[in-house]
C-alpha cells in the first residue's frame, strides 16, 4: 500500500514538530513582510497540507477494513461448518 509510509509520517510528533515550528517562523516573519504575500503562502500551504491529510485520513479506515474482511475470511475458511451466505 503505497500511501503507509505517508500516514505514519504525517502523524508522527516530528511532523507535529515542523508544523508547529513553521507556523512560529512564519508568524515571527509575517509582520516584517510584505503582508498580501504573507497570507498567501501560509494559505496556499495550508490548503496544499490538507487537501493531502484528507486524502491519508481516509486511506487508514479503508485499510483496516480490507484486513478485517480477509480475517473473517480466513476464519470462516477455517471452521467445516461455516458458511458465508445468509
Amino acid at each position: 500500500m503505497p500511501l503507509r509510509a505517508p500516514s505514519r509520517w504525517a502523524g508522527s510528533p516530528l511532523a507535529f514538530g515542523i508544523a508547529v515550528v513553521t507556523i512560529v517562523v512564519w508568524l515571527v516573519s509575517g509582520p516584517s513582510s510584505d503582508p498580501d504575500g504573507w497570507q498567501l503562502v501560509i494559505n496556499t500551504g495550508r490548503t496544499i497540507i490538507t487537501f493531502l491529510i484528507v486524502f491519508f485520513i481516509q486511506q487508514s479506515p479503508n485499510k483496516d477494513s480490507v484486513a478485517l474482511h480477509l480475517k473473517l475470511k480466513e476464519l470462516l475458511a477455517s471452521k467445516k461448518r461455516a458458511s458465508n451466505h445468509g
